[in-house]
């Protein structure tokens, strides 16, 4: 095997639900649909039960106030939830290895085997669970500090140190 940190990820499904959704949530475009969806469940309360004399919709309620609440609320949180649900069934199931050094960042499969460089990636930011390796704003892998053993942690923090990448650190 190759020099470095070699550590086996074990991925649980609420971490993946955590960082997923507050990945997603970061974001102010997800937020401003979700804002409309609910100003739209609003609109659809009042006309049905017609709380006040402002009747929003004269000839009922448009099929798009009912759509892009579901799909925001029901549809889109379950399929995500499902799909994350597969991946991790599937990161149990298959033998993965998730190797650092000072060159690439490799991840070890039994059907392939990815070096990243290290040029690659924007920032290496750590908090207080969790090391955020970003490759862009859209992109950013994540490996819980549970996954590192007392001297492979400090290991990595060394070679964070090393790296000439933008680090930060948040609590």
């Amino acid at each position: 095997m190759d020099n470095g940190i070699v550590i086996k990820p074990n991925y649980t499904l609420k971490e993946y639900l955590h960082f997923t959704y507050k990945n997603l949530f970061s974001k102010w475009s997800t937020k401003l649909i979700v804002i409309i969806a609910l100003l739209m469940v609003v609109l659809d309360l009042v006309y049905l039960f017609q709380t006040s004399n402002l009747v929003p919709f004269s000839n009922g309620i448009p099929i798009f106030n009912i759509i892009l609440p579901v799909l925001v609320f029901i549809i889109f949180p379950s399929s995500m939830y499902l799909m994350l649900k597969k991946a991790v069934q599937k990161q149990k199931d298959e033998e993965i290895l998730f190797i650092f050094n000072s060159d690439y960042f490799r991840i070890k499969k039994e059907l392939s085997d990815v070096k990243k460089p290290w040029t690659s990636y924007k920032s290496i930011v750590e908090t207080e669970n969790y090391f955020l390796v970003k490759q862009n704003n859209y992109q950013t892998d994540f490996f819980p500090k549970r996954f590192f053993s007392g001297q492979q942690l400090i290991d990595f923090k060394e070679l964070i140190q090393k790296l000439d990448l933008e680090k930060k650190l948040r609590s």
